[in-house]
């Protein structure tokens, strides 16, 4: 789970390791919190655990390319899609 600073839950993440491998799972389900920032820093968080904490070499999010919005927080991390 992901909280935001006063401490409400406003996303969930999930990192599956598979070999080498890690994939992300993120959720922000409640549509208030659309359009905030908080995909792009959860997935920043996730992109530490992975790599620094599960050691994996490849972080994996497979996004359907009609989800204009996790495209978008994707592209504000600056890293290649």
């Amino acid at each position: 789970m992901a909280y935001d600073r006063h401490d409400a839950r406003v996303d969930f993440v999930r990192l599956v390791r598979t070999g080498a491998e890690c994939e992300m799972v993120l959720v922000i389900g409640d549509r208030n919190n659309w359009g905030r920032r908080l995909g792009a820093a959860a997935i920043r968080e996730g992109m530490k655990i992975a790599f620094l904490g599960m050691r994996a070499e490849k972080l994996v999010a497979r996004i359907h390319p009609d989800n204009v919005r996790s495209l978008k927080a994707i592209r504000a991390l600056r890293v290649p899609a």
